[in-house]
């Protein structure tokens, strides 16, 4: 009904500079003036019942009405997108960094990056881009790390292992942590 009218209209506002992205913060949706709070909570909690919209990690809305398939250059621009941070493993790109390797720049490279992040192929991890792969075989190595230090994480071990820099390391570390899986 009309509450998802304006639900719709809001998000596609808060999106017009990337419009392959599927997800906004739900703190952004809190700031519209023409909806009661509890007007738009009962409207995303039906959305959400009817599967149109998902909670997402750390207080992301996803709206999978957006999530048409993409025209064939823009696939491969977030199929390369997510091959470089792939490639990059554990000595990941930054925005710029990505930008520059997938040779697409400004709100262009926004949308794609949205895309590719929406779809839970890459994440953000502080300053960085990782593939949700290296994401994953981090949770995996840590868990081990742990198993084997009598349920400590040693850093250094794990560090080397994993071929990275306590620079990047450490920001990983926090990102699992706040995704709460470290709780094993």
């Amino acid at each position: 009904g009309d509450g998802v009218d304006v639900i719709e209209r809001s998000v596609e506002r808060l999106l017009k500079d990337r419009p392959l992205a599927a997800s906004i913060k739900r703190t952004q949706l809190q700031t519209s003036k023409n909806m009661p709070q509890d007007l738009i909570n009962a409207v995303l909690a039906s959305l959400q019942a009817e599967g149109r919209v998902e909670s997402s990690a750390h207080g992301r809305l996803l709206f999978r009405s957006r999530l048409k398939p993409l025209d064939p250059a823009a696939q491969e621009l977030v199929d390369g997108l997510t091959q470089a941070c792939r490639e990059a493993a554990f000595r990941p790109l930054t925005e710029s960094q990505l930008a520059e390797s997938a040779g697409v720049s400004g709100s262009r490279f926004q949308s794609l990056l949205a895309r590719a992040v929406d779809t839970s192929l890459v994440e953000h991890v502080g300053e960085h881009v990782y593939s949700a792969e290296t994401v994953r075989k981090s949770l995996v190595a840590i868990y081990h790390n742990c198993m084997r230090n009598d349920e400590e994480l040693v850093i250094p071990e794990l560090r080397d292992e994993l071929g990275t820099s306590r620079k990047f390391l450490i920001p990983l570390l926090e990102y699992v942590d706040s995704l709460g899986l470290t709780r094993l």
